[in-house]
């Protein structure tokens, strides 16, 4: 009777903390308040200071790094997606949102282009090798006008009638 007494509560803690461990595994668990933004139906009139880069970039439909792009920063690697607007004016010298919302509404309408990203790595055209020119024709193979040139022998040798 006495391991009966303690059943019933330990089986109420058990799924009380169940649930939250399922809430918080699927990603349901939200305690900061904020309401989830859906990709795409943000406006650049509804980014907030208080969100994300990573939660504007889903929210306006745009990647993530042209949203950091279209920011300006003189050295974008201190911004981090989990970073917020509020936090941008500390970070990069002469940000203000409104003017950013200004950017950024010019460039979901078409009317800018995102500046691309900055790369330090230097660019290197391939050169193809072992292709023959146009005006050069290797012996043995058929030009499509006649017949085949070249002295072949054995098996690909044409034949006249």
């Amino acid at each position: 009777m006495t391991r009966l007494v303690w059943l019933t509560p330990i089986i109420f803690i058990a799924v009380m903390l169940g649930g939250v461990g399922v809430a918080q595994a699927t990603g349901a668990w939200i305690t900061s308040g904020k309401p989830v933004v859906a990709a795409g139906a943000l406006s650049a009139e509804d980014v907030k200071g208080s969100m994300t880069l990573q939660q504007a970039a889903d929210g306006l439909g745009i990647p993530y790094a042209e949203l950091v792009a279209l920011i300006g920063a003189a050295d974008p690697s201190v911004l981090t997606p989990s970073t917020a607007f509020k936090d941008l004016e500390a970070l990069v010298p002469g940000f203000s949102l409104s003017e950013f919302r200004i950017t950024l509404s010019d460039y979901l309408t078409g009317g800018t282009e995102a500046a691309a990203p900055v790369s330090t790595l230097p660019t290197v055209t391939p050169t193809p090798t072992g292709v023959p020119t146009p005006t050069s024709t290797p012996t043995g193979v058929h030009t499509g006008a006649g017949e085949a040139t070249g002295t072949g022998t054995g098996a690909g040798r044409s034949r006249t009638r």
